[in-house]
């Protein structure tokens, strides 16, 4: 008779077997889908990566697109100058360049060109973790072709390394010496008998300034209420003359007015006594040509009249002559002539 198989035995193996199965799949795919889903890229750096760690966050203006994957050191042998190149993962379903249907890696290198440059950020100054930073930096030297197969990206200095290069290039200790010197000196200077005597000066030349201060306070409040008593009567006085000159002002305007008005009068009485004058005149030519017919030319009565007209001729050119001054000047018959 066969023994029979130990069913237990047998459910072992199964489950083992779909165990190892599915953890083999599980791990195939995420090593399949992982890379695919993954874009790696070189950043060199010339300095100190001192907190930078695998696993560190890749960002780009603070988002996390990827981590560190590695990091190695390479020594030049002829100059054993450093150089530390750090692998970046870049995780392609984190990173999208809108209307282009293109790999990222195409992409990348455009944006390279471009200015995109890496960076070594501070996380926190408390820990000293660091991550890579990616931007842009058009002003950026042109990158270096590359002869590795794998795309690199080019690297810059942080403005904390390039802030710690220049603390570090100052004479420290030189600075510190003369701080010290100066700081001793001027308590030297503070602790000397000069500069206690001369405050005790100056607290006494405070109390002079301050008794001073009030003696004058008194005596400019008196004067400051004399000098207001003062400006008071002399707005007084301003204001009397202001009247004074308006009422003296109104008195030459009337006299003014009624001088203007006496002129007038006179210029017209002057003019008709002229008119008259003329007449008569007129009347008397008319009178000694009738004269003249009969008085002969060496009469008494012919050279009397003749006179008579001489006079009256010049009684009228004065007359006529005084008319026409009080037209151009009517004050001249109240001034008088000048």
């Amino acid at each position: 008779m066969s023994k029979r198989a130990n069913p237990v035995v047998i459910g072992g193996f199964v489950l083992g077997a779909l165990v190892l199965g599915i953890g083999g799949l599980t791990a195939f795919g995420s090593g399949l889908f992982s890379r695919e889903a993954k874009e790696v890229a070189i950043a060199r750096f010339d300095g100190s990566v001192s907190g930078l760690a695998v696993g560190a966050p890749v960002t780009f203006r603070g988002v996390r697109i990827g981590q560190v994957k590695s990091i190695q050191l390479q020594l030049i042998p002829d100059t054993f100058q450093a150089r530390i190149p750090v692998e970046l993962e870049i995780d392609t379903d984190k990173v999208a360049f809108v209307g282009v249907a293109r790999p990222l890696s195409e992409s990348l290198s455009e944006a390279i060109d471009k200015g995109l440059r890496a960076q070594l950020q501070v996380q926190s100054f408390v820990t000293g973790l660091v991550s890579v930073n990616l931007d842009f930096f058009p002003a950026a030297p042109p990158p270096e072709k590359s002869a590795g197969q794998a795309m690199e990206i080019p690297t810059l200095r942080s403005g904390f390394d390039s802030l710690l290069e220049t603390v570090g290039a100052l004479p420290l200790q030189d600075m510190a010496g003369t701080a010290l010197a100066v700081l001793s000196n001027l308590n030297d200077l503070l602790t000397s008998p000069e500069i206690k005597t001369l405050l005790t000066s100056g607290a006494r030349g405070a109390e002079a300034l301050a008794e001073a201060a009030v003696t004058a306070q008194g005596a400019i409040i008196p004067l400051s209420q004399s000098l207001e008593l003062t400006l008071a009567e002399a707005r007084t006085t301003l204001q009397t003359i202001q009247q004074a000159t308006k009422a003296t002002q109104t008195d030459v305007s009337g006299l003014m007015g009624d001088s203007r008005k006496l002129a007038q009068d006179a210029d017209k009485q002057l003019l008709a006594l002229a008119a008259q004058a003329n007449a008569t005149l007129k009347a008397t030519e008319q009178a000694v040509q009738a004269a003249n017919s009969l008085i002969g030319p060496a009469s008494a009565q012919r050279a009397d009249l003749e006179q008579v007209l001489r006079n009256l001729n010049y009684v009228t050119r004065s007359l006529r002559g005084f008319a026409e001054q009080l037209e151009r000047n009517p004050n001249a018959l109240i001034v008088g002539k000048r």
